[in-house]
């Protein structure tokens, strides 16, 4: 006995990480781009938040409470407005690396910021 019992509780579920929950056409509305930089404000028990810039807009990735939310805009104020995305499967926040792969963005690695607090 004895290890994380929680960890195996969550597999019953389906695979760890983030889970889509809206069809392909409206993950590529924010995924699939080349980002110029992210910035990740990270919580490790239960929220996170990005900011992604693209040459044209940005991207805000907020996460709480399982859920992921994405919103567009060319400001923060229009990107704001966001919408559920998915959920994820796992224990405290997802990483940076797990939200750039689950919206299939490219970035260099010196673009990478991330603040725990």
């Amino acid at each position: 006995m004895g290890g994380n019992r929680a960890k195996g509780w969550m597999s019953l579920f389906g695979k760890d990480g983030i889970q889509p929950t809206v069809p392909k056409k409206v993950l590529r509305q924010y995924g699939n781009r080349e980002l110029e930089c992210i910035t990740g404000f990270l919580n490790k028990t239960s929220r996170a938040e990005w900011i992604a810039h693209t040459k044209k807009d940005i991207i805000l990735v907020k996460f709480k409470q399982f859920t992921l939310y994405v919103g567009k805009g060319e400001t923060e104020h229009d990107a704001s407005n966001v919408d559920v995305v998915g959920t994820y499967v796992g224990l405290g926040t997802p990483t940076t690396e797990e939200v750039i792969s689950f919206f299939s963005w490219r970035v260099k690695g010196e673009q990478i910021l991330e603040f725990s607090f």
